[in-house]
């Protein structure tokens, strides 16, 4: 191989492919061809560690299944992401990457601190075609944690500037975030319709990435409705990408008696996870685990996973491992236990809007002989999304101004939609948005 001329570039380059392969879908012979490029590029020679050095360097360790040396090094890259100051260049230069390696270390801070700092950062640059990229981020991060209606403001207001620069290159990862939305809501009909006519777009266009977020969104779809055999195919087809999906394999495995895949994909998952030893990766692996395990483990496991759960913002794993924990204390025959979790499982699913796992947990708790009332029809339910956007704006203390230049309309536009969001929502004035918002949900009744 060649001496680059400018070894500097020359790494920044490969870091670029290397972003480029992952997110076209590629996991194979690209990325394989990229980290060798890497292994056999000469180390640029310089008294600082650059973030494009450590990037590259770790997910070359990484591609090498060094996980702890991987670890390492990418935590030393994303470091800066977590600080006070201010960011440097190459770290907004290579924001693809850098949202790459918080995603794969689980770093919930550095994933909440990249969606905090960067479309503030990217806004005050006026870079507003990267701006999109991080919209989409930061949309996924608000669902991870179960802040779906926020991540519809936000993917409203990636559309509504993709459409106002007439910049379309993104639209597809937008949709690819609604679909999720839609899954995890469990709200099948649109869910099911919008992932077959994204199956057949992404397929026509090459977009690997995009076919490959439709099956993660289709397995959590899938999972909560209890469709299980769908949801062995959707996460397997997913997790070579998303290595979280390993928990979907494990459950959707177990239960359609395929206790190979289930234990192959944890087995697989496990040395990264235990790598990076944070809340998020040791509650899925114990969670896992808790799936696999006998009658005389399996009990220990679940507590183990809830408690990890509870210390980190993913109130979905959160409510599931309740669920999960609840149905097998039920099968279990210890009913009056298992109401205790199964209540809690669908409070939460309630209270976050996923239907169809609320509905599932509903289920379980009338087999233990209790009943949880349906959801009542809250009043932002009948906002439209344009309102609804606005509404999430407002309450977070935007001004009219402020909210007109984020979506691209005139301030009197906005005020016009809030007074019909006041009427709605039976207000007066913003003072009382967030918790007309927020809304109030009714206990499950207990039948003992």
């Amino acid at each position: 191989m060649l001496e680059p001329h400018d070894p500097r570039l020359a790494r920044d380059t490969l870091l670029d492919a290397y972003g480029a392969a992952r997110y076209s879908g590629q996991f194979g012979v690209p990325v394989a061809e990229v980290l060798a490029a890497v292994r056999a590029a000469r180390r640029v020679e310089h008294s600082q560690e650059t973030a494009t050095g450590l990037l590259l360097d770790g997910f070359a360790a990484w591609g090498e299944r060094r996980y702890e040396a991987g670890v390492e090094l990418l935590r030393r890259a994303i470091a800066p992401l977590t600080g006070d100051q201010p960011l440097p260049d190459d770290v907004v230069e290579h924001f693809t990457a850098m949202s790459l390696a918080a995603s794969r270390l689980y770093d919930w801070p550095a994933r909440q601190a990249l969606e905090r700092r960067w479309a503030e950062e990217l806004r005050r640059r006026g870079a507003l075609s990267a701006m999109l990229v991080a919209l989409v981020y930061q949309a996924n991060n608000q669902l991870f944690e179960g802040r779906f209606a926020d991540a519809e403001v936000t993917l409203a207001e990636g559309r509504a500037l993709s459409e106002a620069m007439g910049f379309r290159a993104h639209l597809g990862l937008f949709a690819a975030a609604e679909l999720t939305v839609l899954a995890w809501r469990g709200r099948e009909a649109d869910a099911r319709a919008l992932a077959a006519q994204l199956l057949r777009d992404f397929a026509a266009q090459g977009h690997g990435l995009g076919v490959i977020q439709a099956h993660v969104a289709l397995t959590w779809l899938e999972i909560g409705l209890g469709n299980y055999h769908e949801a062995l195919r959707g996460a397997l087809e997913a997790y070579e990408y998303r290595t979280i999906a390993a928990v979907d394999v494990v459950e959707a495995g177990i239960r359609c008696r395929d206790v190979q895949a289930a234990t192959a994909a944890l087995e697989s998952f496990s040395p990264m996870a235990l790598a990076t030893g944070n809340h998020i990766t040791l509650g899925l692996v114990t969670l896992g685990r808790a799936l696999l395990a006998d009658d005389n483990h399996a009990e220990s496991e679940y507590l183990l996973a809830i408690e990890h759960f509870q210390q980190c913002p993913l109130a979905p794993y959160l409510a599931r491992s309740y669920l999960l924990y609840g149905e097998w204390l039920r099968r279990q025959r210890r009913r009056r236990d298992a109401r205790e979790q199964l209540r809690t499982a669908w409070q939460m699913f309630d209270t976050l809007g996923m239907e169809a796992f609320a509905e599932r947990a509903q289920a379980e708790l009338r087999a233990t002989g209790e009943h949880a009332r349906k959801r009542s029809i809250q009043a932002q339910d009948a906002l439209t999304s344009q309102e609804a956007q606005i509404a999430r704006m407002a309450a977070d203390g935007a001004s009219n101004t402020e909210i007109a230049a984020r979506l691209f309309i005139s301030a009197s536009t906005v005020e016009y939609h809030l007074r019909k969001v006041f009427r709605k929502l039976g207000i007066t004035s913003r003072v009382r948005l967030a918790h007309a918002l927020s809304g109030e949900e009714e206990e499950p009744v207990p039948q003992d």
